[in-house]
C-alpha cells in the first residue's frame, strides 16, 4: 500500500542528493502506478539522476519519470545586475535601501513566480520517450505520485530577488517577507495528497538557544525560521561523504539536525529509498 511521505534531503554539495533520487525507482514493483514528477531547479540536478539511474541499472519506463527544467528567462548577460549597481553608485548608502515609487524592476527577476506558476500547470518532457507531457495541477497529483524539487537554494534566492528588485541592499524587514513566502511555498508543498521530496544544501548555524553550532538546512532566510523550517516535514535526512568517500545518509548524527520518523535512527545508512519505509506501510525497518 502507499502511503504519503515529506521528506526534507539536504547536505553539501555532490553528497549524493540528487544520485540517490535514481533508487526511488526500485520501488516501482511494489508501486506499479509510481510516477516521480521531477522539478529541477539546479543545473546539475538532471545529471546527478541521470548518473543514478545508470549506476543503479535502472531501465525506465514510459510515464515513469517526467521532469521540467526550470531557468531563469534569457536575457542580456548580467542585464539585471548592471541596472541594480548603475542605480547604487549614484546613491549614498541610505537611498539605497529606500524603496521608490516604482516597482524597482521587479518585473525582470520573475523566476520564483515561474516555479509557482510551473507547479500550478505542471508540463514536463518524459524521461523516456522526450515528448512534452502536460500533467497539469500538482494540487491534483494522487498518493502514489512523488513530487521531487531539486533543489531549494535557487527558489530561496528567487524570492530574495523579486523583493529587493533592483535595490542592491537588502533590508532587514526584507527577511520578514522572505520568511513569509518560504513558509508559503513549502506549506503548500506539505498539504499536497502525493508524496514530497525537496533537496537542498546545509549550513553551519550557531543555534542561540542550546548554544551550539548545528548543521541545519540552508535557508538564507535569517535565523528565526532556521530552526523551525524542518518541523514540518515526516522525515529530515543529512546527507553526506565520509572521510573515506562513501555516500551516506544520517538519521542520527550528533550536532545535526535530523528527523528519522520511516528511516532509521542511526549514522552511515545505505542511501536507497527502497531500503526503508518511506511512500510504503509494509513495516520493513
Amino acid at each position: 500500500m502507499s502511503k504519503v511521505s515529506k521528506i526534507l534531503l539536504y547536505g553539501l554539495a555532490c553528497s549524493g542528493k540528487s544520485y540517490s533520487m535514481a533508487t526511488l525507482f526500485k520501488l516501482q514493483k511494489l508501486r506499479p502506478h509510481q510516477r516521480v514528477l521531477y522539478l529541477c531547479t539546479e543545473r546539475n540536478s538532471l545529471d546527478g539522476l541521470a548518473r543514478g539511474l545508470k549506476a543503479h541499472n535502472i531501465k525506465l519506463e514510459e510515464n515513469q519519470l517526467i521532469y521540467c527544467i526550470a531557468r531563469p528567462k534569457k536575457k542580456k548577460a548580467f542585464g539585471n545586475e548592471v541596472r541594480a549597481l548603475s542605480k547604487y553608485v549614484k546613491q549614498s548608502a541610505q537611498e539605497a535601501q529606500k524603496s521608490d515609487s516604482s516597482n524597482m524592476g521587479k518585473d525582470s527577476y520573475t523566476f520564483f513566480l515561474d516555479i509557482i506558476k510551473g507547479l500550478e500547470t505542471f508540463k514536463g518532457i518524459d524521461y523516456v520517450t522526450n515528448k512534452e507531457v502536460l500533467v497539469g495541477n500538482v494540487g491534483e497529483l494522487e498518493t502514489t505520485d512523488i513530487l521531487v524539487i531539486d533543489g531549494l537554494t535557487p527558489i530561496t534566492h528567487g524570492i530574495w530577488a523579486i523583493v529587493k528588485g533592483d535595490r542592491a541592499i537588502s533590508q532587514l524587514r526584507d527577511y520578514g517577507t522572505i520568511q513569509y513566502w518560504l513558509k508559503s511555498f513549502t506549506q503548500d508543498l506539505m498539504e499536497l495528497d502525493c508524496s514530497v521530496i525537496v533537496l537542498a544544501h546545509a549550513d553551519r548555524i550557531y543555534d542561540d538557544i542550546e548554544k551550539v553550532e548545528k548543521v541545519r538546512v540552508s535557508l538564507e532566510a535569517g535565523t528565526a525560521l532556521a530552526g523551525k523550517y524542518s518541523g514540518g516535514y515526516s522525515d529530515v535526512i543529512y546527507s553526506y561523504s565520509t572521510p573515506q568517500g562513501v555516500r551516506v545518509w544520517a538519521g542520527r548524527k550528533a550536532g545535526v539536525e535530523v528527523a528519522a520518523r520511516n528511516f532509521p535512527e542511526e549514522d552511515k545508512l545505505v542511501q536507497d529509498f527502497s531500503l526503508y519505509n518511506f511512500f510504503r506501510e509494509d513495516g520493513i525497518v
